[in-house]
């Protein structure tokens, strides 16, 4: 999508890029700009600088600089038009509407508004089914795990009932179409064109992004006949699954030094609730090469956020996530720019 300039120029206008970086990294005044230690190397000597007048900023150590467009891509590893957007959604910008090459409109699509809103409705579903007589079992494995009322309203959790379509017909009574439902991996419809759940009978773990948007959810199996533990959502317009880790809406604020990175949602979820805020989990059973090398990876955000990344997967050898676990280590030790990754073995949900 092409924005126009007037639109860019409004948003960049109406983000104050010395605001937005100090919700980063502490920046000091020297004279007319602002300086800071750079919030993507490491360093002692701050040599990261904004620039006010110009709306800018540049770092003498690295030489990453650019706008407040530049440094959203950097800082939290977005595409360009994913910035733009996060940016004018700050600033309370409508979005342009999308175009073509020769300027004119688009098919309309499924708009990323109303997919977080078909989330969000699917989530507080999930949750008042779990509250429900319904949820009984799914209760009794929360409790199993000692996950304390508190933790469960926090995270959101909820229940996937066992009927073929139950969420469907909830989401189409608030008015949302098979396409919006379809696009946001919550149902799908079968051969006579009947909309079915895609989550059924699993507990449900809501996937927040960076802003606190429900974007996907984890659901974990609950009969141990069902052959897939997990069941995540598949990406959409507003999910990357190699691109979004569960718990770092929370984790980015905790105080502690590190980032702990979990194998699953419940394991984050329990180690946060023992009072290590800076867990957080991938999304399956495996770290992908994009999560080691990607934009969003964990040590893209371990660089940001914290100065230490420690690994806590299952301890047996014969898991396939023990050697995944292994092989990131020394692919992050290969890697110049990734340091202090520790490798932490345990046990997993």
């Amino acid at each position: 999508m092409a924005f126009s300039k007037p639109f860019l120029e409004e948003v960049k206008r109406r983000n104050n890029l010395t605001d937005l970086i100090s919700r980063f990294v502490p920046l000091k005044r020297a004279g007319s700009n602002m300086v800071g230690c750079c919030p993507f190397h490491s360093e002692k000597t701050p040599s990261f600088t904004v620039f006010p007048a110009t709306e800018s900023y540049y770092c003498f150590g690295c030489g990453a600089g650019g706008d407040a467009i530049t440094f959203v891509m950097q800082s939290e590893g977005l595409e360009y038009r994913e910035a733009v957007e996060q940016l004018a959604k700050l600033a309370g910008v409508p979005l342009e509407e999308e175009q073509n090459d020769r300027g004119r409109p688009l098919a309309p699509a499924v708009k990323k508004d109303r997919l977080f809103a078909v989330n969000k409705a699917a989530a507080r579903f999930f949750y008042a089914k779990l509250q429900s007589p319904e949820g009984e079992y799914a209760r009794a494995y929360l409790q199993k795990r000692r996950f304390s009322d508190t933790t469960v309203k926090r995270f959101g959790i909820g229940y996937a009932p066992a009927g073929w379509d139950g969420l469907c017909k909830h989401l189409h009574a608030q008015g949302f179409t098979d396409l919006e439902i379809s696009t946001a991996f919550l149902g799908r419809a079968g051969k006579n064109g009947s909309m079915f759940d895609l989550f059924r009978n699993r507990l449900m773990f809501p996937i927040f992004d960076l802003t606190g948007e429900v974007v996907a959810f984890s659901g974990r199996r609950l009969s141990e006949d069902d052959e897939r533990k997990y069941v995540n959502t598949s990406d959409t317009p507003v999910f990357k699954k190699s691109r979004v880790l569960f718990g770092l809406n929370f984790a980015k604020n905790d105080a502690q030094d590190g980032l702990i990175l979990c194998e699953g949602a419940p394991d984050c979820i329990a180690m946060q609730q023992a009072g290590f805020g800076n867990a957080i989990a991938t999304l399956g059973t495996a770290i992908t090469g994009e999560h080691a090398h990607g934009h969003d990876d964990p040590c893209h955000h371990h660089r940001l956020f914290r100065p230490q990344l420690y690994l806590c997967y299952q301890d047996s050898p014969r898991f396939p996530s023990h050697q995944e676990g292994l092989r990131y280590r020394q692919r992050l030790r290969r890697t110049p720019a990734r340091q202090g990754c520790h490798h932490q073995q345990g046990r997993s949900a």
